[in-house]
């Protein structure tokens, strides 16, 4: 009934030309002609949308990874962070990850990690003659297309280390990212169904994004604050893009929704009221989704 791929334009193509031709043939009777085949998936969406908004604090981000690079990159660098973490007596369990840089949930769980042990790098930086700060001060890194590392041709220090304003861009990254994060957790998941939270999920995220634009009698015109507006931006342009609004979503992620006995078709109503459509949009919309339900059944 329904088929659940990326947003790719091939694939949209591939379902267009099935549903045409499952629509012509004797041998098939389709549900609905076919009209809610397409699902997108969500996972791929929130993936191209945070990576999207990610490239915005690419230098902050950078300026983290080497710092967290230079901890895993030797035994002695990784005793000499451990020792300034037990001198600073740090109550953080656990170590700092290094992300794949292609994965953004990797980032996320990189900064989240890095952000505990905030003032062990500030002190390191601080000493100027320390192994750490003399690693900021070696050419960056570069890579060929197989991934081997290349002699530097640009002659650029690394960048870093983290100063203060890009934890505090990290700090409420991951604060503001967290939703996405357990959004991409629930809907990756293979052993239990997933769609039923999926219309909840899609609501949380735009929601999420909205968030971010500060109303200009409380904005304070920080740095910080420019780059996260911005970076909203460029999600909410994504998420346009790729899913519109709550309103155009896939109606059989609705049903889903109405499927589980904790929800229900009332919930339907609640979110319709709730996100601002009046009492007779609101009922409209709800009676479509109980026809397409009965529909399903005939």
């Amino acid at each position: 009934m329904c088929i659940t791929v990326d947003n790719a334009s091939a694939n949209k193509s591939a379902l267009e030309w099935l549903v045409s031709r499952m629509n012509k043939s004797a041998s098939y009777q389709q549900i609905l002609s076919g009209k809610y085949m397409h699902v997108r998936c969500t996972a791929h969406i929130t993936n191209l949308i945070v990576g999207h908004g990610l490239k915005r604090l690419q230098k902050s981000v950078l300026a983290i990874r080497n710092a967290v690079k230079f901890v895993r990159s030797s035994a002695n660098r990784l005793d000499i962070f451990k020792k300034t973490v037990e001198r600073e007596k740090l109550p953080c369990k656990g170590l700092v990850c290094l992300d794949v840089p292609t994965r953004w949930n990797s980032t996320y769980l990189m900064l989240e990690a890095a952000l505990k042990f905030k003032k062990a790098f500030t002190v390191m930086a601080e000493d100027e003659d320390s192994n750490f700060a003399n690693y900021f001060k070696e050419p960056d890194e570069e890579y060929d297309e197989d991934g081997n590392l290349v002699p530097s041709r640009n002659n650029r220090n690394r960048v870093g280390p983290p100063e203060v304003g890009d934890w505090e861009k990290a700090e409420v990254f991951v604060e503001f990212l967290r939703v996405f994060y357990d959004v991409t957790l629930r809907v990756s998941a293979s052993l239990h169904p997933t769609v039923h939270t999926t219309f909840h999920d899609v609501i949380t995220m735009e929601k999420n994004i909205d968030n971010m634009f500060l109303e200009p009698e409380i904005a304070t015109g920080s740095e910080t604050e420019k780059v996260l507006m911005d970076m909203a931006a460029n999600m909410r342009s994504r998420w346009f893009k790729y899913y519109g609004s709550f309103h155009e979503i896939n109606h059989m992620i609705i049903i889903g929704l109405v499927l589980d006995a904790r929800f229900k078709l009332k919930n339907v109503t609640h979110i319709f009221q709730t996100e601002g459509l009046n009492d007779d949009e609101g009922q409209r919309r709800t009676l479509e989704i109980k026809t397409l339900l009965f529909a399903l059944y005939d």
